[in-house]
């Protein structure tokens, strides 16, 4: 029987991802400034160095270092005095990551909570014009099989 040895740090970082981009490997790759290949052997334990450990660190600030690095503690430092409010920001505006630039998904990440009206505005006509796709496609599929949608 084959002994399959998953690297740990490798297992933080997938928490990680999930944690600062709701999963996207896409964005995590670029805010860490990586390339999607270098993302994915660093997920499959096969690059995974000091050098791939300071740009996580660089990218999140907030980042328990000892955390990454041996599982000890939190993944944040909560310690930090504005982790409440950042934590609030960052919840209210997940919703829009994929909408974001790269350097706005940065700033999200980094505490950034007084977007501009033209910026918010444009993110939620990104997500209306989904939510529209994603119910018109769904209406479509149902009345193909003579049902009707529900939209969300």
């Amino acid at each position: 029987m084959e002994t399959i040895n998953i690297n740990p740090i490798a297992l933080r970082v997938a928490e990680l991802i999930e944690n600062k981009t709701g999963g996207s490997r896409v964005l995590f790759a670029r805010q860490v400034g990586w390339s999607k290949q270098r993302l994915t052997n660093v997920l499959a334990g096969k690059s995974i160095g000091l050098t791939a450990v300071e740009d996580i660190l660089r990218a999140y600030q907030d980042l328990n270092a000892r955390w990454l690095i041996f599982g000890d503690g939190n993944m944040l430092n909560i310690t930090e005095p504005n982790f409440g409010k950042r934590y609030n920001t960052i919840k209210a505006f997940e919703r829009y990551l994929p909408y974001m630039t790269d350097a706005e998904a940065l700033l999200l990440a980094n505490g950034k909570s007084d977007w501009d009206e033209a910026t918010v505005a444009r993110w939620s006509a990104l997500d209306q014009k989904r939510r529209d796709d994603i119910n018109r496609r769904f209406t479509e599929a149902y009345a193909r099989q003579g049902m009707k949608f529900k939209k969300i």
